[in-house]
Formats: structure tokens, sequence, C-alpha cells
């Protein structure tokens, strides 16, 4: 009896200490917590901007007018620039004449395109360069959120569809499992074709012959050329001008030349004036007669 009450009496005290220092990690544990979490949190807050931007994913397209002396030498000469700096000729397209002229679309790897270009200005005089770029990076970032909920519907669809029994049941879902793929296929095709324009640029080369007599211009020349062409501009303007001033003043002229005539009129009407006036001060006064 007595080695029984002791043993409960064991037990009643550890249980008692165990709970003790379960209240006492409980109790310490809060006071400890906010100098970690705080950190954590401040760090998770410093990396959360980090990684919900996503990188720059450009998709460059350039365009290039050329004059060149040979056309049709010009264009075999930029096939083989494309050709090596691994490229594709997507279009080509050429006129013949009096003034030919052609014009070639072609694909370039985006890390080739500055290269690309450098070595198409030595075909000829180049008279515009153009490159432009866009950032796809979130349309492809929405594009794949849109494909995984997909994906995940689709997956849902045919778990359902695995385990429907009733004919009517699985009509149902075998019509909106076809629906979720033809989107799932159409996201990736749109996906596909963003990430081709980002790793190739697309390039427009328009090569016009140059005119007879007319020689490339020299590296210096460009400021000469602006500086012609914008006295030539400012010629014109002038000369379009007078010629504005001109109409004008045939439009006004018979409002002129009454004015003019009137004018003229009045002044010979003053004229007579002041020599009668004077001719009767001039003349002798006349004697009485007897």
């Amino acid at each position: 009896m007595k080695r029984s009450l002791s043993l409960s009496l064991i037990t009643l005290v550890a249980t008692g200490s165990a709970l003790l220092g379960g209240c006492t990690e409980t109790s310490s544990s809060p006071a400890s917590a906010p100098s970690v979490v705080p950190e954590a949190a401040a760090n998770q807050a410093a990396e959360a901007p980090r990684a919900n931007t996503p990188r720059p994913q450009l998709a460059k397209t350039a365009t290039m007018q050329l004059a060149v002396q040979d056309v049709p030498t010009a264009v075999r000469s930029a096939q083989a620039i494309v050709n090596r700096e691994q490229g594709d000729i997507l279009q080509q397209t050429e006129s013949s004449g009096d003034s030919p002229s052609a014009t070639l679309q072609a694909r370039i790897p985006a890390d080739r395109l500055e290269t690309a270009i450098a070595a198409f200005r030595a075909l000829g005089r180049v008279d515009t360069v153009n490159v432009q770029a866009e950032d796809v990076a979130r349309q492809l970032t929405d594009l794949q959120a849109r494909l995984t909920n997909l994906e995940r519907t689709e997956r849902a669809l045919q778990s359902i569809l695995d385990r429907a029994t009733k004919v009517e049941d699985v009509l149902k879902v075998t019509e909106r499992l076809s629906s979720t793929r033809e989107q799932i296929e159409q996201l990736k095709a749109e996906q596909l074709n963003l990430r081709t324009r980002v790793a190739y640029s697309t390039i427009t080369l328009q090569f016009q012959s140059q005119i007879l007599g007319e020689t490339a211009l020299p590296a210096f020349a460009p400021e000469l050329e602006t500086a012609w062409r914008q006295s030539s501009q400012s010629v014109l303007l002038l000369i379009r001008s007078l010629l504005v001033a001109g109409v004008w003043i045939v439009a006004y002229s018979p409002l002129f030349l009454l004015l003019i005539g009137g004018g003229y009129g009045l002044l010979r009407y003053q004229q007579r004036s002041t020599t009668t006036s004077s001719d009767r001060r001039d003349q002798p006064p006349q004697q009485p007669q007897a």
C-alpha cells in the first residue's frame, strides 16, 4: 500500500514538473520570436519584388533602307550575310526596270543582330536605320500562369472522366475536356511565338538603285547633306510665300487701283486749287473807270 502511494506521489510530481516546464517554454518562446520573425519577414519582403519582377524578354525588329549601285548583287551579298549569321530568309521581292529595287526580310539570332547590321552597312549608302525592342516578359508570365491553371483543370477533368459511369456525365466531361485542351494548344502556340520573337530578331532590308551620277557620300557628308536639304526647303518655303503674297496682291489689285486713282485725283485737285489761288494773287488790281 505504501509502495503504491509513493509511486502515485512520484507520478504526480513528474507530471507537475512536465507541465511547469511546458508552460515555461511556452511563455519564453513568444519573447524570443519577435527578434527572429520580423527579420525573416523583412528579408522576404525585400526578396519578394525581385522574385515577382520578370527578367526583360526583348523582341527586336529592325528596318534598313540602302541605296546601292547594283541591286541584285547587293541582295546576294545580304543573303550571304544572313546565312553567315545563322539566320533564315523569310521573304524576298525584287522589281526591275529603270529604277530596280528589292525587299529582303530575314530572321537572325538576337545576339547576332548588331553584327548583321554592321555588315549590311557595307553594302551601300545607308539612308535610314530603325531598331525597335518590345519587352514581352509580362506576356510570357501571364501565358504560363494560364497554362498552369488549364493543365490543372485538364487533370481534374481527366480524373472525373475516369470515374464517370453515366453516359451523360461522360459526354459532358469529354466536351469540357476537349475545350480545355484546345485552349491549352492555343496558349502554347502563343507562347512559342513569343519565345521565337525573343530568340530571333526580324530585320527588313529595302534596296534602292542609286541615281546615275550619284556617288556615295563620305563619312563627314551627312551634316552637309542635312544642311543642303534644310536650305533647299527654306528656299522653297520662301518662293511659296512670295507666290501666295502675289496671289493676294492680284486679288486686291482693283481696290488698290481705286485707292491710288482716288489719291491721285485728290492730289491733282489740290494742286489745281493751289495754282488758281496763286494766279489770282499775282494779278494786279483793276483801276476803277472814270
